[in-house]
């Protein structure tokens, strides 16, 4: 993986740039600065090194240097925790007009009209001329967000965010132009203190030498016939959903005076079914700066960095947060440090087309309790973020990756890559948090989920002739199928081989044929998950191991925290589904249950928070503690009930939930607690 250091320090000595520049990607230094006036006067900077801004990361490559060039110098002033930035572009027409996008959503269509993902330009945005200088705080694997500021046009200044859907307002940086003749210049100021940007799911350190953020420039150059560059320093394209295929690139604040060192040395697996080499290795310093080199064709490297004491890992995407760690001490000089690096990996990159090879027996369908939780799939976890289950007798996660399906009445489905979506969602990081939850005794079920347009629910996919149904089943079995293959090549436990799809169900003979050709190459126990408002319809219970239940079943008609109201409000489904249990011989698994902390949760207990109002106060952590008790006193205990998944649990467990939030999670909520205490006596009476 390509890696872009952005050095600051004050150093006189900077033909250090070329060596360090051959060995850690492309690199910057910026001396510290003071009194600057952000007014796109570039008269007082100091003299400095300037960057060349020449990554084509959209659009049509340069004609030549008249028609565009770029480059930027950075600088900090450590007393005000200020980065400057300051951008001058070559540009032969100043496109002025044009358009820019207002929220998150409306740029990821604009990039994907310019052919970003699939290269496909189709109908491409007229975008003017423009700037942006992106900032993370949390330095890419973190649960940070990325903020992108950018100047548009001729005077047309916006901020997006990767956590907020819309735009947000302008704060914590000034930017200043000259605009003339053949010439652009952006003078940035970024308030690295300000909360704004460090908004964060973990605790950011400190601004100090060795603190580490991500950083990335572009430019945008249109010309009057209507072609477009697109033009970076760092990844940039994509960095706003993470950077994980586009690479990182980072900003290190450092001491003066750096003396640099060699590290060199081998890497290599304990697993011999990872066939080739690790991809580079990271040596970290006790206050967080990273260094990062690729490694060679036989696991050789060697790495440029200052002088010290370093933690050397793997960098590599088949394993965790978690790495085996290496203590070394990089000398000053020409000396090359030695040392070997070798770790075990969690994702093993092994073909998993099964088709023609017998499935493993798998365990069998588990005969106790399934204790679960909802799995939020999100960036790179480790150990101590599965750890949060423990207290909570959980030995069953659900992980949902999804594929994409925007018209409900088109038989085009979207299939997952295995890259696509956050990092829980691709193929190694489902591979990598089950391997890790494995190790903590959980299991897990895999339940790929179908997502649709906007204001569309997936139960009302439905086709409208036959050849358009034969063609969505076909395109919906190879998306079913790559993860039947994910799950046996790596020992997943369960699968859902369906959410919610009610419209289908009267496809009878399609279901029975794709569920065969699931049994063909996965060898572990399958579920279809009913809509609670459709489980009596399915006609294929008896080719699964489960009924399996989505349980948003309205328990009252009013606002109610009444526990024996609630458990009342249970008997009639309870009673349906005892009835589908027996026609199955089948027990029923709720696949997915959940209740807001909302005086509404027992009403309609369906709804996302963003289609409820209020939430989060004490009646609404009452009502969802409540609506937790009387799920278990109603219906745990039945012996024709398999268990339960929980929506839903976030690995940032110290910051998740609690008081004021609204939403599903029981986390550091009364109904945490609730739950806790019932899949405790639960797990007591499933021992032998």
């Amino acid at each position: 993986m390509k890696t872009y250091l952005l050095i600051l320090f004050a150093c006189t000595n900077l033909c250090l740039a070329t060596a360090v520049q051959g060995h850690n990607g492309e690199v910057a230094f910026a001396a510290p600065l003071a009194a600057i006036s952000i007014d796109g006067d570039l008269s007082d900077w100091p003299p400095s090194s300037q960057y060349t801004i020449e990554r084509v990361g959209l659009g049509s490559s340069p004609k030549d240097a008249a028609d565009f060039a770029a480059r930027f110098r950075v600088g900090w002033d450590g007393s005000t925790a200020s980065l400057y930035v300051a951008v001058e572009v070559e540009d032969d027409q100043h496109v002025g007009d044009g358009e820019s996008p207002t929220s998150m959503r409306q740029m990821s269509q604009f990039l994907q009209r310019l052919g970003w993902r699939d290269g496909e330009v189709v109908d491409p945005p007229r975008l003017p001329d423009g700037c942006a200088v992106i900032i993370d705080m949390g330095h890419g694997d973190r649960d940070s967000r990325s903020v992108r500021f950018a100047y548009d046009g001729d005077s047309h200044r916006y901020v997006l965010t990767s956590s907020e859907r819309d735009s947000s307002h302008w704060r914590a940086a000034e930017v200043g132009t000259r605009l003339s003749a053949g010439r652009r210049v952006y003078e940035w100021r970024l308030d690295l203190h300000d909360p704004f940007l460090r908004e964060s799911d973990i605790d950011l350190p400190e601004l100090s030498p060795g603190t580490v953020i991500g950083f990335d420039v572009t430019v945008t150059d249109a010309d009057d016939d209507g072609s477009l560059s697109w033009i970076t320093w760092g990844p940039s394209v994509g960095k706003m959903w993470g950077g994980r295929r586009t690479g990182r690139a980072d900003l290190v604040l450092m001491n003066n005076g750096v003396q640099f060192g060699k590290l060199s040395g081998r890497t290599g697996w304990t697993d011999s079914l990872a066939t080739t080499p690790p991809v580079g290795v990271e040596a970290q310093t006790a206050g967080g700066a990273r260094w990062k080199v690729a490694t060679d064709a036989t696991g050789g490297f060697e790495l440029l960095a200052p002088a010290g004491d370093y933690v050397v890992t793997l960098d590599d995407p088949r394993l965790s947060l978690d790495r085996h760690q290496v203590q070394v001490t990089i000398p000053a000089g020409d000396a090359a440090q030695q040392v070997v690096v070798i770790d075990r990996p969690l994702y093993r990159l092994r073909p998993v087309a099964t088709d023609g090879i017998a499935p493993s027996a798998g365990e069998p369908p588990p005969t106790g309790k399934q204790r679960g939780m909802s799995w939020v799939g999100g960036r790179m976890v480790g150990r101590q973020h599965l750890s949060s289950l423990g207290p909570t007798h959980v030995d069953w996660i659900v992980q949902t990756p999804f594929g994409w399906q925007r018209d409900i009445h088109k038989s085009t489905l979207r299939s997952p890559d295995g890259e696509s979506g956050g990092w829980g969602e691709s193929d190694r990081g489902v591979v990598i948090t089950a391997a890790l939850a494995r190790e903590q005794g959980i299991a897990t079920l895999l339940k790929p989920h179908l997502w649709t347009g906007r204001g569309t629910w997936r139960g009302e996919l439905a086709m409208t002739s036959e050849q358009d149904w034969a063609e969505w089943f076909a395109q919906y079995e190879f998306f079913i199928l790559h993860f039947a293959r994910l799950a046996e090549a790596n020992q997943i436990e369960g699968l859902c081989i369906g959410t919610e799809l009610s419209a289908t169900l009267e496809r009878e003979d399609q279901w029975r044929q794709m569920i065969e050709r699931v049994r063909q190459v996965y060898g572990g126990w399958i579920v279809y998950a009913a809509n609670w408002t459709s489980f009596e319809d399915v006609p294929f219970w008896d080719a699964v191991d489960f009924v399996g239940v989505q349980g948003y079943f309205p328990l009252s008609k009013e606002p109610t925290a009444d526990v024996d109201d609630l458990i009342e409000g249970w008997q009639p489904w309870l009673e349906r589904l005892e009835q589908v249990a027996l026609r199955a011989d089948r027990r029923v698994l709720f696949t997915e249950i959940g209740y807001r902390a909302n005086k509404n949760a027992a009403v309609e207990p369906w709804l996302w928070p963003r289609q409820t109002e209020g939430g989060g106060d004490a009646e609404g952590l009452r009502t969802q503690d409540a609506c937790y008790e009387a799920f278990f006193r109603a219906v745990w205990s039945r012996p024709w009930i398999a268990g339960a998944y929980f929506w839903k649990w976030f690995p940032n467990h110290e910051r998740a939930g609690g008081e004021g939030d609204g939403g599903f999670t029981p986390q550091r909520k009364p109904a945490q607690a609730t739950l806790t205490k019932w899949y405790r006596r639960s797990l007591v009476l499933d021992r032998p």
